[in-house]
């Protein structure tokens, strides 16, 4: 069903100096899907690539948003942080609204939108100055990435919704 699946494994490792830390990005892996059979069985929303992969994001932002300034606390920390956090939850509730397709789909959409704000909020941290281009480029692809994730499972969800057990 799948052709060659390039994934773009990112590893983050947080590197602490005496003034600064930085986060180096490597190892890339192909990862070679032949067909659905492949896929590894979710039995959880915990399970789900997508989710730990926002729930990475939501880490990585917490990390960073600490350094912001004393003002922005209520503002720009405050929104970045909850729209981070809030793309896990979305993600989670869809779980929860599998037996029911629309719904499904909806809360995934949520979530979606959740990543775009984010996303924004990031190029706006960068903009003042408050995020490096490194960690803004980081934190940019991890939302893209996300977002082309969840892509996938709205556009297949009739995979991942289940009848309902009786």
């Amino acid at each position: 069903m799948f052709g060659s699946i390039l994934e773009l494994q990112v590893e983050v490792k947080q590197v602490f100096s005496d003034q600064f830390s930085f986060i180096q990005i490597f190892q890339k892996r192909e990862v070679d899907y032949k067909s659905m059979d492949k896929l590894p069985y979710v039995n959880s929303y915990k399970d789900l690539l997508v989710y730990t992969k926002s729930r990475d994001l939501s880490r990585k932002i917490f990390r960073i948003s600490k350094d912001f300034p004393s003002d922005e606390i209520y503002s720009l920390t405050s929104q970045i942080r909850r729209s981070s956090r809030s793309v896990g939850a979305q993600i989670a509730e869809a779980w929860a609204k599998r037996f029911y397709k629309r719904h499904f789909i909806s809360k995934l959409t949520d979530s979606d939108a959740e990543v775009n704000e984010t996303e924004h909020w990031i190029k706006i941290a960068h903009d003042c100055g408050y995020m490096d281009q490194e960690n803004t480029l980081i934190l940019t692809d991890a939302c893209r990435e996300i977002g082309r994730l969840l892509g996938g499972m709205i556009n297949k969800a009739d995979i991942f919704c289940e009848k309902k057990p009786s």
